[in-house]
């Protein structure tokens, strides 16, 4: 195995995590604010950060947090497993943030009805930051990384596979003869014990 093999995955996954503590740092600050117009209230301004407004978004990076850890510890089909949900969560998140950005009014009306208590309010002034489309980028990146996950997690070695001993070193995978029997003993296992 090349170097540049044994580095991928470790890469992947560093990039991963880094997007994943990325989207969770960038979901705590105010996404938007917006203004109730109605002639009973007086004026309201709030803002609203997207826990509020997209609930996903932290979840996603929660979750590419934790997929990092798991596939540095799982095996090769448990990583594809992995990797999929990484891909279609990200892309769900993705579509719910840019649903966000294409018609933010809309999507803070809800927030703003349940803050002043009605059932329908008439939303003005919306102003949108920088932070919703920047995390828009790096769940394109989770969602890349899961799909990287699901191409490669096949050629990847699990982490423990090094220290495990294949399966013909084994006494109860094979006859031993009588040197054989003393041959398990010097090397420190027992050969009479059932599946070792």
């Amino acid at each position: 195995m090349s170097d540049r093999s044994k580095r991928e995955p470790y890469f992947a996954l560093g990039l991963l995590a880094l997007s994943g503590a990325l989207i969770l740092i960038l979901s705590s600050p105010q996404w938007a604010s917006a203004s109730v117009l109605d002639a009973a209230l007086p004026r309201v301004n709030s803002g609203f950060s997207s826990r509020a407004i997209v609930p996903i978004a932290p979840a996603t990076g929660l979750l590419a947090l934790a997929a990092a850890v798991a596939c540095l510890l799982a095996g090769r089909w448990w990583r594809t497993a992995i990797g999929l949900v990484l891909v279609g969560f990200s892309l769900a998140a993705t579509l719910s943030i840019a649903s966000f950005l294409s018609a933010p009014g809309q999507a803070l009306s809800g927030p703003l009805s349940d803050l002043v208590g009605l059932s329908q309010v008439e939303v003005a002034e919306v102003t949108v930051s920088i932070w919703p489309r920047l995390v828009v980028v790096l769940c394109a990146v989770v969602a890349l990384c899961g799909l990287w996950i699901v191409l490669r997690a096949q050629t990847w070695q699990r982490v423990g596979r090094r220290y495990e001993r294949p399966d013909e070193s084994t006494p109860a995978s094979r006859k031993l003869d009588s040197a054989g029997l003393w041959d398990a003993i010097d090397r420190g296992t027992d050969p009479t014990f059932p599946g070792f």
